[in-house]
Formats: C-alpha cells, sequence, structure tokens
C-alpha cells in the first residue's frame, strides 16, 4: 500500500491526434520520473467543455510501486505552487485540485497491468471560458525520494472539446466589439447582430471575478473600476456563440 502524498512537477513533451469534439492523445511507451508531466494542448488550445476522459493505457515498465492507475492528467493553468489545478484525473499522489477522479481500474504495479475506463467530470470544464488552462499528462506518483518511476503505452482522450473551434464561435469571434480596451472603471461589450446573453470576466489563473446574466440584450456594461490593474479574459456568450476577448484594466 502506497501512503507517500506530495506535491512536485516537472515537464516533458507530447504528441495528438484529433477528432470531431474529441481529442485522443497518444502514449507511447513514454516513461514518467516521480510526478514529471508532459504537454498535451497549451493554453488556448482547446475550444468546448470538457465532460469526461477515457483512458487505456498499459504499464510496461515500473520501479518503487508505481501503480498503472498512477497514470495521471491534469487541467491546471501550469506547473508552478502558484497555479490552480482544476483536475487530477489518476494518480496516488494528491496534488490539491479542485476535483480528484480516480481510474476504475489499474490498481497494480505489474508490467502488463492495463487502466482502462472512464472517469465523468463533477464539474464539467469550459476551456472557452477559461482559454488560460492546459492539459498535462505523466506520472501522479511521488514515492519517498521521488525516484519511482512508470512507462506507459496507449493513449487517453478528452470528450466534449476539440482543437477546432466550432463555426458558429469563430463568426461570434468577430462581431463582438469591446471598448475601451485598456479600461480604467467601464467597459462595454456590443453585439448588433446576436443579443449577449453572459459576460463574465476571469483572471489568469481561470477564477471568474466578474459575471453578469443578462437577457438577449445588444450592449452591456461592466464596471472592473474594483479590479487589481493587469490582464484578464472576458468570456462573452449569445445565441450566435462565444467568444473570448484579451482585456488590459488600467
Amino acid at each position: 500500500m502506497k501512503k507517500q502524498l506530495l506535491f512536485a512537477f516537472l515537464l516533458a513533451g507530447s504528441i495528438f491526434t484529433a477528432t470531431a469534439q474529441q481529442e485522443m492523445v497518444a502514449v507511447t511507451n513514454r516513461t514518467f520520473q516521480a510526478a514529471y508531466f508532459g504537454t498535451a494542448f497549451n493554453a488556448g488550445a482547446l475550444h468546448g467543455v470538457l465532460t469526461s476522459i477515457d483512458v487505456n493505457v498499459t504499464l510496461t515498465a515500473s520501479t518503487q510501486s508505481t501503480y498503472a492507475n498512477d497514470f495521471t492528467v491534469l487541467v491546471t493553468t501550469g506547473l508552478t505552487a502558484d497555479d490552480v489545478i482544476t483536475l487530477q484525473a489518476g494518480g496516488f499522489s494528491d496534488f490539491s485540485a479542485l476535483e480528484n477522479q480516480p481510474w476504475p481500474s489499474g490498481d497494480s504495479d505489474v508490467v502488463g497491468t492495463v487502466c482502462d475506463g472512464r472517469v465523468t467530470l463533477d464539474t464539467p470544464i469550459d476551456f472557452d471560458a477559461n482559454p488560460t488552462l492546459k492539459v498535462y499528462f505523466g506520472n501522479g506518483y511521488f514515492a519517498t525520494g521521488g525516484t519511482n518511476s512508470g512507462t506507459w503505452n496507449g493513449s487517453f482522450t478528452l470528450n466534449g472539446v476539440s482543437t477546432t473551434l466550432a463555426v458558429k464561435d469563430a463568426k461570434a469571434a468577430t462581431s463582438f466589439v469591446v471598448s475601451p480596451n485598456p479600461a480604467t472603471s467601464l467597459i462595454t461589450v456590443s453585439n448588433e447582430k446576436s443579443p449577449i446573453t453572459n459576460v463574465s470576466i476571469t483572471d489568469l489563473n481561470g477564477r471568474i471575478v466578474k459575471e453578469n446574466a443578462v437577457n438577449n440584450l445588444s450592449k452591456v456594461d461592466m464596471n472592473i473600476s474594483d479590479l487589481s490593474a493587469g490582464v484578464y479574459m472576458m468570456n462573452i456568450k449569445s445565441n450566435e456563440g462565444t467568444a473570448t476577448k484579451k482585456i488590459v484594466k488600467n
């Protein structure tokens, strides 16, 4: 029984392929040391709402009780101590994610053990509303001393998201007008072609700092005078689609 819980991250590389409303990431005999992670998708690469993750990987090598289900997928703004981890799927060590889901199989360090199945998110993740989020994968077990490792072969699939922006969203992105930008106190969103239904502002960690749910208005004012100076992301929804705009508070 493994009992060590620790937070540690380093970075590796990735490879992926795409299908409609899904993104499959290939894991080709990838070896990860304790709490090392590779990048699957950088910020802004994914669109849509992540609802579940399918995994099918085989443990092909293991040291110090690294199990098949220590294969881990993270959704986070980054890998530093200041970043917010939105989701941890798999892995024994606890990285303090807002949601932590274990895989349904793979509880063994015997070479050849398969980790296979699906986790369904309690809280789906909207990548358009949180464009700073990234996806990583690697070894979610940090044994005593951090010298353990695991090698996996297979793939995992993100359901509900795609690297291709929907046609209606791409159209919407050009129809919203945000001004003034930069702004000090009041910033206005307008769209004469399609009524606006929701406007939210997130910081660069993906946390909502302002939100205004409206009833089909062509123009919405947001008071940002109480926000700290810096860069934020404005997420706009309408019947025509959704768009994300970078705004600057002076």
